[in-house]
């Protein structure tokens, strides 16, 4: 297509300013898929993924990710274009858009609108039913359950003892422990962290977010399996 401003017959002699766009096939911008190109990509897709793995842990072993299934599929690419050279332009775009429609067609079922009430919904399991009845000794439902950690139980519904202290809260364990030293007792609660159980008698720090509460002294402000019984 041109789209031009048509030159004044009348004054022949003096040239004007032609504004022309051009959307020639010619002029387009090809999509070009070279070897060196797919490989920048998958070096980019599997730099990504170690960056996501990174764990403070360093022990823990790398996780294959989702994000690395596309890799067959460029190394694959990589090999075509490699074989065929210059003839595999046309296949390698075609190629490339199929992959691009995977994931639309794998999620076009999904409604971002629906109903979210069955995420947070309470599961009704053997384990859920004996935490049930163990809120129930109580009149206030406190549990205090070691098996499970962190904020899962407070987070299905429950009371728990075992939970994540976000925001430094020592004042919330005064009552627990009142004779425990002023200093002692800034240094084991003053902190964010995850609170288990432990049978041991005065409570201490596992680690840096990590403190153990004894269940014995627990077990008079929370229902236990133990009392339970």
């Amino acid at each position: 297509m041109h789209r031009g401003v048509a030159d004044d017959a009348a004054r022949a002699d003096v040239g004007r300013a032609r504004l022309e766009l051009r959307l020639d096939e010619d002029d387009r911008l090809p999509l070009r898929l070279t070897a060196l190109r797919l490989t920048g990509f998958a070096a980019v897709v599997v730099l990504g993924w170690l960056v996501a793995s990174l764990d403070l842990q360093p022990t823990d072993a790398l996780k294959v990710r989702d994000e690395l299934l596309v890799l067959p599929l460029v190394v694959g690419v990589i090999g075509f274009v490699l074989a065929f050279g210059p003839k595999s332009g046309q296949l390698a775009r075609s190629i490339i858009l199929v992959t691009a429609l995977v994931p639309a067609i794998a999620w076009a079922a999904f409604n971002p609108l629906q109903d979210t009430r069955v995420i947070f919904r309470k599961p009704d399991t053997r384990i859920t039913r004996e935490l049930d009845r163990l809120a129930a000794t109580r009149e206030d439902g406190a549990i205090a359950v070691g098996e499970i950690p962190d904020a899962i139980l407070n987070g299905v519904g429950y009371r728990s003892v075992t939970h994540v202290i976000v925001t430094p809260n020592p004042e919330l364990f005064r009552s627990f422990f009142p004779g425990m030293r002023e200093e002692r007792f800034n240094r084991i609660f003053n902190r964010f962290a995850h609170v288990s159980l432990t049978a041991r008698p005065r409570p201490f720090i596992v680690q840096s977010d990590l403190i153990a509460l004894p269940i014995r002294t627990m077990s008079r402000y929370a229902a236990t399996k133990q009392s339970a019984r």
